[in-house]
């Protein structure tokens, strides 16, 4: 289960044009950099608070980056 809403047709056809976006993937490998960041920084951190609060950022930038991923899979499935 993903942090996210399930996303609606256009959101997913709008993630799908994305795909092959030079400029997408450079937001792209920004947020997967950001995201072994939150993993690392989740377990390296004393302050439980804040663990939590990396690892439910992360999760939702995981779930953003699946969903982008796969939205013209989901897309084709879902017709």
């Amino acid at each position: 289960m993903g942090m996210l809403n399930k996303p609606s047709a256009r959101v997913l056809n709008a993630l799908a044009s994305l795909e092959g976006n030079t400029e997408f993937e450079v937001v792209s490998g920004w947020l997967e950099e950001s995201l072994r960041t939150l993993y690392t920084d989740s377990v390296s951190t004393h302050d439980d608070v804040r663990s939590r609060w990396m690892q439910g950022a992360a999760q939702v930038v995981e779930d953003f980056l699946t969903k982008s991923k796969t939205a013209r899979d989901t897309l084709n499935k879902s017709r």
